[in-house]
């Protein structure tokens, strides 16, 4: 007998550690957005769904590791490729 399971889709991991906004992206083709949303908030989406929403001040500097795939990290209007 063989099961069939749905389709899954993995979401990148996102968190504040230390000052640092660490983003690490999966297997697959990642869209990683920042988008600044007021003077002292920002909000991350992973593939168009609203991942997080922080306060700036608790961020000193952004790590971006997209693993494998065709990831694409978009900050602002900027859209880089890596």
């Amino acid at each position: 007998m063989i099961n069939i399971l749905e389709q899954r889709v993995l979401f990148a991991s996102i968190g504040i550690e230390d000052g640092v906004l660490r983003i690490v992206g999966t297997s697959g083709n990642d869209k990683i957005e920042f988008e600044l949303i007021s003077n002292n908030q920002a909000r991350v989406y992973d593939g168009g769904v609203v991942s997080q929403t922080f306060d700036l001040n608790t961020v000193q500097a952004i790590s971006f590791a997209g693993l494998a795939g065709n990831d694409v990290l978009i900050i602002g209007r900027v859209q880089l490729r890596v």
